[in-house]
């Protein structure tokens, strides 16, 4: 058995792709730098390459729509399950939530761990973990993760020996080793815990052949490789060209020498000596300075390009004048695709928390069947548009004096979270306003006809 653990631990750790990570992770955090020719740029002017943050853009903007609020169990007496929301509070998951998704962004996955927490057996933990670290076994029938490795402890003086420890997960049981000098070796006894498979996979972009994901910065790679060149150009530019250029004919050498026969330095014959020499024999000629604005036309086209690949409105790309949203409406249009793009992904990140809330439950002995996650708005009306459609609905009645919409529901829909609806509760119960109003009943209008009389009831 031993022997067979350690064939799947070097077999998942042949399958971990540390290279596609470096590649995504230094993209993201704006530290490649393209090469170019050198035709436009020469090795003078190499410090002038400019590295832009648009792949940081393309993720943070897509993730800034996704924010848990809370959870639901629909099946439960207590709807917004407030043991539920103290699991998340206590594992930081508010923070580490948004890591999560912002790693599954970049890397087309982010993994995390569910498992029992001796100083606390009613609050198990939970732990985000990076794809750098950690790679899985998915069935290909069933899409199950069958097993996962988790690598950890680096040593810094040893930077390629790779990581000291492996945590090996397989169903129901946790296998711990370190790395000896013929291999993998066993590092205390094995954890069983019957738990099934305690790790979740947030998967970006799945698709049927494809159970990785797909980072959001692939698409792009080529489009911001192209804008970085020619931002590195216009600097060149900048600094060559872009201001009107001297030639001279007829000069000698000393004419560009001072009265004691040293050298002038660059400085003064720019900005001096050439409008002031003294042979009458030297013609003094200017060329204009070159026209920039060719790359600013390449730079606006990349990011149109890069808006149309990734959805992202033109506006984001702080692009002016006729692309520029001209009202409210006019934002709302240009990012309904962006907004539908996340709502994709709240319906894909969603189904793997409610997977992971289900095990803490499970763990803590809370009765939680049927959870549901509870997500903010991913589109950005303004908050009194969003409170006025609201309370519209609420208003309205029907014939038998119910509203379109309940008032949890409307709640919900304003962005509060459970904990704040359900404190909301209590106050109204404890309010004789609120009381009075119940029990009054709400004044329901008499139907009427198309033309607007008022109909009598048969």
């Amino acid at each position: 058995m031993p022997d067979a653990l350690v064939s799947k631990i070097e077999e998942l750790e042949h399958r971990h792709d540390d290279k596609s990570y470096r590649l995504y992770d230094t993209y993201f955090r704006s530290q490649f730098r393209p090469q170019a020719l050198g035709l436009a740029v020469p090795p003078e002017l190499e410090h002038l390459r400019v590295v832009l943050g648009w792949p940081r853009l393309v993720v943070e903007a897509l993730e800034e729509r996704l924010t848990v609020t809370g959870f639901r169990t629909r099946s439960s007496s207590d709807p917004s399950n407030e043991e539920l929301g103290r699991i998340w509070r206590a594992n930081q998951m508010a923070q580490w939530s948004t890591v999560a998704h912002t790693e599954a962004l970049v890397q087309g996955r982010a993994f995390v761990c569910v498992g029992p927490n001796a100083r606390d057996p009613k609050t198990p933990r939970i732990t985000v973990e990076s794809s750098r670290y950690m790679t899985v076994e998915i069935d290909p029938r069933t899409g199950d993760i069958v097993a996962a490795l988790r690598l950890y402890g680096e040593v810094d003086d040893k930077p390629n020996a790779g990581p000291e420890y492996c945590a090996l997960y397989l169903p129901n049981v946790t296998h711990y080793f370190r790395r000896g000098h013929g291999g993998w070796v066993r590092d205390g006894d094995p954890f069983v815990h019957n738990l099934g498979m305690p790790v979740f996979q947030l998967t970006n972009r799945l698709s049927l052949v494809d159970r990785k994901g797909a980072s959001e910065i692939a698409d792009v790679i080529d489009l911001v490789d192209a804008a970085c060149r020619t931002l590195t150009n216009l600097g060149a530019a900048v600094e060559t060209l872009s201001y009107p250029q001297n030639w001279v004919l007829g000069a000698t050498e000393d004419d560009f020498t001072t009265a004691d026969g040293e050298p002038l330095s660059e400085y003064d014959v720019r900005m001096g000596r050439l409008q002031l020499l003294t042979n009458d024999q030297a013609k003094i000629q200017q060329l204009s300075a070159a026209d920039l604005q060719q790359f600013v036309a390449v730079i606006s086209m990349l990011a149109k390009q890069l808006a149309s690949v990734t959805g992202l409105p033109m506006h984001y790309m702080g692009a002016t004048g006729e692309t520029n949203p001209t009202s409210a409406d006019a934002i709302r249009s240009g990012e309904a695709r962006h907004v539908k793009r996340a709502e994709r992904r709240i319906a894909s990140f969603g189904a793997t928390w409610t997977q992971v809330m289900e095990l803490a439950a499970r763990i803590a002995g809370v009765p939680a069947d049927d959870i549901e996650v509870t997500w903010s708005d991913p589109a950005t009306p303004t908050v009194a548009q969003q409170a006025d459609a609201v309370v519209k609905l609420v208003a309205t009645r029907a014939a038998d004096g119910r509203s379109v919409i309940p008032l949890e529901f409307a709640r919900r829909r304003l962005g509060y979270t459970p904990d704040e609806i359900e404190e909301m509760a209590e106050l109204e119960g404890n309010d004789p306003l609120s009381r009075f109003l119940a029990l009054s009943g709400p004044e329901v209008p008499a139907p009427t006809t198309p033309e607007g009389d008022t109909t009598e009831e048969a």
